[in-house]
């Protein structure tokens, strides 16, 4: 039985000028419909946003963990280092 695969919400929600949320890197559209998709779908939603945080230089990877940096609201940067979910490409859920 595969784990199903979980958001990439850091709960530093806020959709920049692109309409990609600076927290999770998921567009608008894909948090929006995140709860009907199936494993599939959001495996490819998180490739999309690791190519998106590689894009901006926020993506770090390291054998474990996978660390994106975020500019929460107070102005400052912040490491959100996750342990990887063997079930997702990308380690974020």
């Amino acid at each position: 039985m595969n784990t199903p695969v979980r958001s990439p919400c850091v709960s530093i929600c806020a959709l920049d000028d692109n309409d990609i949320c600076t927290g999770c890197q998921r567009s608008g559209m894909e948090i929006a419909t995140w709860g009907r998709m199936n494993d599939d779908q959001r495996r490819e939603v998180l490739a999309r946003c690791q190519t998106r945080a590689r894009a901006q230089g926020l993506w770090i990877d390291t054998a474990t963990y996978s660390t994106l940096q975020v500019n929460r609201h107070d102005g400052n940067w912040h490491s959100l280092r996750r342990r990887r979910n063997p079930g997702t490409a990308v380690g974020l859920g």
